[in-house]
C-alpha cells in the first residue's frame, strides 16, 4: 500500500511539472481568482481568457468575484442601503453612544431573538443573530425598555403600514405579470395579433353624437314624431326606474347576506396552519354559505375565505400572550426546581434516595422521558408566573408525576399501597389536574395526556392523543382508563380531542403543548392564542433544551459543593479528634502529676461522698461531695 501511494504521488508530481494541472484545476473551479505579477510585484485579477469554467461551472458565475473593485482595482464604496434595517442600526449606534451603560456579568449571555425590538428581529433572522454584537443587542433591549409604549405603538403602526404597502405592490405586480404570462402561453401568435383590430374604419365619437342630434331634430319636426318622442321618453324613464329598483333590492339582499354578525369585527383564526392565531378585521360574513372573508392575513398579506367555524370573534377581555423570558435563572430558582423534581439531595441526608441525573436533549430531540415531562411542567410554571407569583399554585394547577402513574400501572414498586396513597393524595384538592399516560403494548412507545378539570361540582374529562393514526393508541387508552377508575370511579374515558397530530417522536412535546394551551386558555388569552400546535412544539424544543442544560449544570455544581463540604467536614472531624486525644493525654499526665494530698481527697470523696451535701443545699452537688466535680476542680488547679 505504501509503494502504491508513493508511486501515485510521484506520477502526479511529474504530471504537474509538465502542465501545472493543479493550478489549472483551481482556476477552472473558481478557487483561484488572482495571480502573482512579477512586473508589478502584486496580485492581479485573472484575465477573461484565464478565468476557467467547465460544463459544471459557468464562466459567468466566476466574474462576479471582482465586482467589489473598479477597473483600477480600487475597492468600491460600500452601499449600506442594501443592508436590511441599516437605518435602525445606525439610529441604535447613535442612541448607544449618547446613552452608555455597562451590563453586569450575569447579563452577558446570548439573547433570544424575541427579546430584541420588533424592528430588528427580522433582520437578525435574515443575516444571523451572531453578526450583531452582544453589546448592541443589550443596547437595543435597554432602548426598547426606556421607550414609552405610545411611541412604540406609533412606530409599529407606521412600520406595519409601510410593510403592507410594499408587500401589496409586489403582490399585485407579480399577479399581473403571472396573469399576462399565463395568457400568452395559452394562445398563439396569430390569436394575439388577431385581437389587435384596426379602428381606422370606425367613426369617431364626436361624429356619432352629431348624427344622433340631427336625427332627434328631424323627429321633433312632426307631431307624430313629437308624440313618439314623448312615448319613448316615458318608456325609457319607467324602464330605468324599474331597473334601479331591481338593482337596489339586489344590493340590499346581498348586503344582508354578506354582512353577518362577524362582519367588521376583529376575528382570530383557530386553525389553518401558519395562519392559526392571527387576528384581522373580517370584511364579509356570508350567512348563506357560512364563510368569512379575511383581508391582509398574516405576513403574506393574503385575502382568504374560510368557514366561519374556523374563526372566533376576539373579546375585549382577552389578555395579550406572554412572551418567552430570557433564561437568566437564579441559583435559588434552579435549586427549587431540582428539589421539587427529585434532582437534588439535602446535605448529610442519610436516606437511600439518590438524585436522578438529568439527561440532556439530543439534536434532533429524542422521545421525552418521564423526568423531561416533569421538568417541562416546571418550565411552563416559570413561564406563566410573573415576578414572585406562582400562577399554577394560585389557580390550583397540578400534575401527577409520570413515574408515579407508571408505577401504579405496571405495579413495579416495593409497596403498592404507598403508590396508591400517593396517587390518591395527588387527586385531591385540585382545580386542574394533568395526568401523563405512558403505554407501549403491541404498538410504539407513546405518551398521552389525561386532563381533569374540577372547577365546578362536575369533573370534566378530556383526553389528548397526538398519534398520527385513525385510532388512538390502544395501550395508552387502556392505561388512562385504569388511572381514571382509580381517581374517579365510574367515569368513562371520552374520545380523544381533535388536535394536531405528530410527525415523528414528538408525543412528549405534544403533551407539554396541550398543557401549555390549556393553561393559556385559563390565563384568559382566548383560544389559539399561541398559534398552531407545531409552532409551540418547536418553541418547547428550544427552550426545554436550554432549561435542562442550566439545571444539569446546577446539579453538577451542587454535587461538587456537597462533596467539598463533606471533605471539609471530614477534615475538621479528624482535626478535632486529634485535639481531643491530645487533651485526654494531657489530662492523664496531669492526673498522674497531681499531689498525693489531692488524690487522697478525691479518693475520700469518691468513697464517702453522696453527691449532695449541706454546702450545695442538697441539690446540685459540689467539690466536697461529688467525686467528678472534685476531680475537675483539682485538675484545674494544676
Amino acid at each position: 500500500m505504501v509503494k502504491a501511494i508513493v508511486s501515485a504521488q510521484t506520477t502526479l508530481r511529474q504530471r504537474n511539472e509538465k502542465n501545472s494541472w493543479v493550478v489549472a484545476g483551481l482556476r477552472r473551479n473558481g478557487i483561484l481568482a488572482y495571480k502573482a505579477s512579477l512586473a508589478e510585484q502584486k496580485l492581479v485579477p485573472l484575465s477573461s481568457e484565464e478565468v476557467g469554467g467547465s460544463e459544471r461551472i459557468d464562466v459567468s458565475w466566476l466574474r462576479d468575484r471582482f465586482l467589489w473593485v473598479d477597473k483600477n482595482l480600487v475597492p468600491l464604496k460600500p452601499d449600506f442601503s442594501l443592508i436590511t434595517a441599516s437605518k435602525e442600526l445606525a439610529d441604535l449606534y447613535e442612541w448607544d453612544f449618547h446613552n452608555p451603560a455597562s451590563a453586569p456579568e450575569e447579563d452577558k449571555a446570548l439573547m433570544d431573538i424575541s427579546e430584541l425590538p420588533s424592528e430588528l428581529q427580522l433582520p437578525c433572522i435574515e443575516s444571523g443573530l451572531l453578526r450583531l454584537p452582544l453589546e448592541l443587542q443589550l443596547a437595543a433591549q435597554r432602548r426598547s425598555i426606556s421607550t414609552p409604549v405610545s411611541v412604540k405603538d406609533k412606530k409599529a403602526s407606521r412600520r406595519y403600514a409601510k410593510m403592507v404597502k410594499s408587500l401589496a405592490k409586489k403582490r399585485v405586480s407579480a399577479k399581473l405579470r403571472k396573469a399576462l404570462r399565463d395568457k400568452l402561453k395559452t394562445q398563439s401568435l396569430g390569436q394575439t395579433l388577431g385581437k389587435l383590430v384596426p379602428r381606422a374604419g370606425e367613426a369617431s365619437e364626436a361624429i356619432s353624437q352629431k348624427k344622433k342630434k340631427l336625427q332627434k331634430l328631424k323627429v321633433k319636426k312632426t307631431a307624430d314624431g313629437k308624440a313618439l318622442m314623448k312615448a319613448l321618453t316615458m318608456n325609457a324613464a319607467e324602464a330605468l326606474a324599474l331597473q334601479n329598483s331591481d338593482v337596489e333590492a339586489e344590493e340590499a339582499t346581498l348586503a344582508e347576506v354578506t354582512k353577518g354578525p362577524l362582519a367588521g369585527r376583529v376575528c382570530r383564526v383557530l386553525q389553518l396552519g401558519v395562519h392559526c392565531g392571527k387576528e384581522v378585521t373580517c370584511s364579509h360574513h356570508n350567512l348563506s354559505k357560512g364563510t368569512v372573508t379575511l383581508p391582509c392575513l398574516g405576513d403574506s398579506v393574503a385575502t382568504l375565505t374560510l368557514p366561519d367555524s374556523l374563526v372566533v370573534e376576539k373579546e375585549a377581555s382577552w389578555l395579550k400572550p406572554l412572551s418567552w423570558k430570557h433564561m437568566r435563572l437564579s441559583r435559588e430558582l434552579k435549586q427549587r426546581v431540582l428539589h421539587s423534581c427529585g434532582g437534588s439531595q439535602l446535605f448529610l441526608d442519610k436516606s437511600v434516595y439518590v438524585p436522578e441525573p438529568i439527561e440532556l436533549l439530543k439534536t434532533p430531540p429524542q422521545m421525552l422521558l418521564d423526568q423531561h415531562i416533569l421538568y417541562g411542567f416546571e418550565l411552563l410554571r416559570w413561564h406563566f408566573s410573573q415576578g414572585s407569583e406562582n400562577f399554577f399554585f394560585e389557580q390550583g394547577i397540578r400534575i401527577v408525576d409520570p413515574k408515579l402513574s407508571l408505577q401504579y400501572i405496571t405495579k413495579e414498586c416495593f409497596d403498592v399501597s404507598i403508590v396508591e396513597n400517593a396517587l390518591k393524595r395527588e387527586g385531591e384538592l385540585f382545580k386542574t389536574l394533568f395526568v401523563p399516560v405512558w403505554g407501549q403494548g403491541d404498538g410504539p412507545k407513546h405518551w398521552t395526556l389525561l386532563h381533569l378539570d374540577q372547577e365546578s361540582d362536575e369533573v370534566r374529562i378530556k383526553y389528548y392523543d397526538s398519534l398520527n393514526d385513525e385510532e388512538p393508541h390502544p395501550c395508552c387508552a387502556a392505561n388512562a382508563q385504569v388511572l381514571l377508575d382509580f381517581l374517579f370511579p365510574g367515569k368513562t374515558l371520552p374520545q380523544r380531542e381533535d388536535s394536531q397530530r405528530q410527525k415523528s417522536d414528538e408525543c412528549g412535546f405534544y403533551v407539554l403543548t396541550h398543557i401549555f394551551e390549556v393553561v393559556a386558555l385559563k390565563r384568559g388569552e382566548g383560544p389559539a392564542s399561541r398559534g398552531w400546535s407545531s409552532v409551540i412544539v418547536m418553541d418547547l424544543m428550544n427552550f426545554l433544551r436550554t432549561w435542562l442544560g442550566q439545571l444539569s449544570g446546577e446539579q453538577d455544581k451542587l454535587q461538587n459543593e456537597q462533596a467539598s463540604r463533606l471533605k471539609s467536614l471530614e477534615k475538621s472531624r479528624l482535626k478535632n479528634l486529634k485535639v481531643s486525644q491530645e487533651l485526654a493525654k494531657k489530662a492523664s499526665v496531669a492526673a498522674e502529676a497531681a499531689s498525693q494530698e489531692h488524690q487522697d481527697k478525691i479518693s475520700q470523696i469518691r468513697l464517702f461522698g453522696c453527691s449532695v451535701c449541706s454546702r450545695c443545699r442538697w441539690v446540685s452537688g459540689c467539690l466536697f461531695c461529688d467525686g467528678p466535680k472534685a476531680e475537675r476542680y483539682y485538675l484545674n488547679q494544676l
